[in-house]
């Protein structure tokens, strides 16, 4: 009796195990907001670049620093401390407003359960893929936002880093935002391309501004061409 009642507790105790994770992800009440790598690498060799630091983003920031990490001075540079607190992103789960968590860390399996939002220096307009039924296309700018809106990805402005705050913190409901990142375009409408980062187009400029140099540069200096994209 003692041997049937222990196989049942173990047999409970494995559907337990086998079905209570279905349909229970939890969503803690958190935003993560940091630079992507390669604004990390430049800010790290200290080249030259538009990436905010984590001093620039800590204005943002509303998390519980003692139990998510506190920011510090490291040999003159801002940083954010390990948590105090094992797994500290389940305490926002009961918080009543969403935290905002600047240079958090957490674990990297974790991708539906924190929003996160990561700043880049720059972000190139995309379009999306041509629909044929609706005949548009999208032309995205600004920013991207993941269709669930746990991600997005923002250029180093903070006007627009800013608002996608607030917007992922509405679960990116549209009444919550001031920036329209979208064009609809029809098949027969012309894609306006990104100029700052298209190749083909750059090379032209310069070509067009080296053309207006007649000197012989080979056996003279010459003046430097103007720089195409300064007043951009």
């Amino acid at each position: 009796m003692h041997f049937k009642s222990l196989f049942f507790l173990s047999s409970v105790l494995l559907l337990s195990i086998i079905i209570l994770p279905v349909n229970a992800t939890t969503h803690y009440n958190i935003e993560v907001v940091d630079v992507s790598e390669a604004c990390q690498k430049q800010i790290q060799y200290k080249i030259k670049t538009d990436c905010p630091t984590t001093k620039d983003l800590k204005i943002f920031d509303t998390s519980n620093q003692r139990i998510s990490g506190k920011f510090i001075d490291v040999n003159g540079t801002i940083t954010r401390s390990k948590p105090q607190v094992i797994n500290h992103y389940m305490w926002y789960e009961f918080s009543k407003r969403p935290a905002v968590c600047v240079d958090c860390s957490y674990p990297g399996g974790l991708p539906d359960t924190i929003k996160h939002i990561i700043i880049d220096e720059k972000l190139p307009s995309w379009a999306e893929r041509y629909n044929v039924k609706s005949n548009i296309a999208v032309l995205h700018s600004y920013r991207y936002v993941s269709e669930d809106c746990t991600l997005a990805v923002v250029p180093s402005n903070f006007t627009i880093i800013a608002d996608t705050i607030y917007y992922v913190n509405h679960n990116c409901d549209p009444r919550f935002t001031d920036i329209n990142n979208t064009i609809s375009l029809s098949k027969n409408d012309q894609i306006p391309l990104d100029f700052l980062h298209n190749i083909t187009l750059k090379d032209k400029a310069w070509e067009k501004e080296a053309k207006k140099i007649t000197q012989d540069c080979i056996h003279y200096k010459c003046v430097q061409p103007k720089d195409p994209f300064k007043n951009w």
